[in-house]
């Protein structure tokens, strides 16, 4: 009697080798998928750190605006222009804000002492003074968002503030 042979059980080398290519596959792309979800937390981390750093300079801004008695076009070699914004506090201190290029830098001169710090801005960001001197003072701080050193089309935030305060 002759026994039949015995099927073998288990996977051809080609269909290991189609399995092998599937798993690679599936593992590039869910990498892929990783390094893209990275990417976009990295550029929200960014974009959270630079809301913050403005709106903390909106509120040093706006209160040395609001304490403000003036903002007079000139003061010791100082001159206001749209990188220079000086403002005359009640107590005859002086706040002079100076754009540096790629810094803000804020100086208080309170009669013989000064003191300076620089300003969080960010990265590719500039910065312009405008004010408005119909009566009451409007100061306004433009931050501007540039790209070759241009600015870009609504991308800029505006603080404003009332010199001596809110006008209500």
């Amino acid at each position: 009697m002759i026994l039949p042979l015995a099927t073998r059980r288990g996977y051809s080398l080609l269909e290991m080798l189609c399995v092998m290519v599937l798993l690679a596959i599936v593992g590039g792309g869910l990498t892929l998928l990783l390094m893209e979800s990275l990417a976009v937390q990295r550029a929200q981390n960014e974009s959270y750190d630079r809301l913050v750093q403005h709106h903390a300079l909106a509120d040093v801004f706006r209160a040395d605006v609001a304490s403000a008695e003036k903002a007079p076009e000139e003061w010791q070699q100082y001159t206001a222009t749209s990188e220079t914004l000086i403002l005359q506090l009640k107590n005859g201190a002086h706040v002079v804000y100076i754009w540096c290029g790629e810094e803000l830098e804020r100086r208080v001169c309170d009669g013989e002492e000064e003191s300076s710090r620089m300003l969080p801005v960010g990265e590719g960001v500039g910065v312009e003074f405008t004010r408005d001197g119909s009566g009451r003072e409007l100061v306004r701080l433009r931050l501007l968002t540039l790209r070759s050193g241009n600015p870009l089309p609504g991308q800029t935030l505006e603080i404003a503030a009332a010199v001596e305060g809110d006008w209500r």
